[in-house]
C-alpha cells in the first residue's frame, strides 16, 4: 500500500473534522493535529480554509462521478426487464443505502455544506448531478412503464422516490440499530410499497 502524502493526510483529516464539527466548527489547528502536521503546513497546501472544503468536494466528485454512484444502477437497469415494479424499487433502494453507508461521512459533509457555500454547490451540480441524471431518467422511465404511470411528469416520480429514500437515510442515521441494517429489509419493502401506492394513486 502506498504511503499517504501530507496533502492526502490533510484532506482525510478535513473530512473527519468537517463530519464531526461541520465546516464552520472545524478548526485548522485541530485538522493539523489529526493530520500529524503543523498548522502552517496546511496553509502551504491550502491558502484559505475554504480551499479545504473545495478539495473535499473534489474528492466527493472524483469518487462518485467516476462511476461509483452509477455503476451498480446500470447493472440493476440491465436486469430490470424481468423485475416487477416492487423488485426494481427495492433493488434501487438497497443499492443506494449501501452506497450511503459506505460513504456516509463524505456524503453528509457534501449535502450539508452545499447549502452554505455557493461555489461548492456549483461544483456539485455541474459535476455530480449531471453524471447521474442519465441513469436516473432511465430507471424512472422503466418504473413508470411497469406501474402504468407514464402520464406523470418524470420529475414528480423522481422527487417522490428521492423523498422516500431520504426518509430511510435519516432514520438509519438516527436509529443505531437501523443504521447497522437490522431493520433495513423491512424499511426497504415498506418504502417501496409507499412509493408505488403513491404513484399509482396520483394517476387515478
Amino acid at each position: 500500500m502506498s504511503k499517504l502524502s501530507t496533502r492526502d493526510k490533510i484532506i482525510n483529516a478535513s473530512i473527519n473534522m468537517f463530519y464531526r464539527h461541520g465546516y464552520a466548527g472545524a478548526r485548522t489547528s485541530e485538522i493539523a493535529k489529526e493530520a500529524g502536521c503543523a498548522e502552517g503546513t496546511i496553509f502551504r497546501y491550502f491558502p484559505k480554509k475554504i480551499d479545504l472544503l473545495k478539495n473535499v468536494a473534489e474528492e466527493f466528485i472524483v469518487r462518485f462521478a467516476g462511476g461509483i454512484a452509477t455503476k451498480t444502477l446500470y447493472e440493476i437497469l440491465e436486469k430490470s426487464e424481468d423485475m416487477t415494479s416492487e423488485e426494481l424499487l427495492e433493488a434501487v433502494l438497497r443499492d443506494r443505502f449501501k452506497l450511503v453507508k459506505e460513504n456516509y461521512e463524505l456524503i453528509k459533509i457534501m449535502f450539508y455544506e452545499i447549502n452554505f457555500h455557493e461555489e461548492v454547490k456549483e461544483m456539485f451540480i455541474s459535476n455530480f448531478m449531471e453524471n447521474i441524471q442519465g441513469i436516473g431518467h432511465q430507471l424512472t422511465r422503466s418504473l413508470s412503464k411497469k406501474l402504468g404511470t407514464d402520464e406523470l411528469e418524470e420529475m414528480t416520480v423522481i422527487r417522490t422516490i428521492i423523498g422516500q429514500m431520504m426518509g430511510i437515510f435519516i432514520q438509519s442515521a438516527l436509529v443505531p440499530g437501523d443504521r447497522n441494517g437490522e431493520n433495513l429489509e423491512e424499511m426497504i419493502q415498506t418504502t417501496a410499497q409507499i412509493i408505488i401506492n403513491g404513484l399509482k394513486g396520483a394517476v387515478q
